[in-house]
């Protein structure tokens, strides 16, 4: 939670989602009209944040076993991105290119 209140990135967002022109899932969000109130870079701090209020939030299907686990929180199975395409965009350093953890992300991610 201390690290919550730190963020500086964490805050409002506006309901008429202004913010979100440049960045297509959050375009995606203000075409079904879904409104959001908070803006986060740190999924963490977004999953703090809903399990201490009565936001919602959406995270991959392979962490939210975990989050509930560790938060006491509920998850709900949705199809919203089932007719959807999105492109993932990876960059990582070329002297990293063989660290097993990067290469076991780049393949989830691979994978969906």
């Amino acid at each position: 939670m201390e690290q919550l209140a730190q963020e500086k990135k964490f805050g409002w967002m506006s309901r008429d989602g202004v913010n979100s022109a440049e960045n297509p899932l959050l375009a995606w969000f203000t075409e079904k009209s879904i409104r959001r109130t908070y803006l986060s870079d740190s999924l963490i701090n977004a999953v703090l944040h809903t399990s201490h209020s009565d936001a919602i939030t959406i995270v991959p299907e392979f962490v939210a076993p975990l989050f509930c686990d560790l938060f006491s929180m509920q998850s709900l199975d949705c199809n919203i991105f089932d007719n959807d395409k999105y492109a993932l965009y990876c960059h990582i350093h070329r002297n990293d290119r063989d660290d097993p953890v990067l290469n076991d992300i780049i393949n989830i991610m691979t994978g969906i």
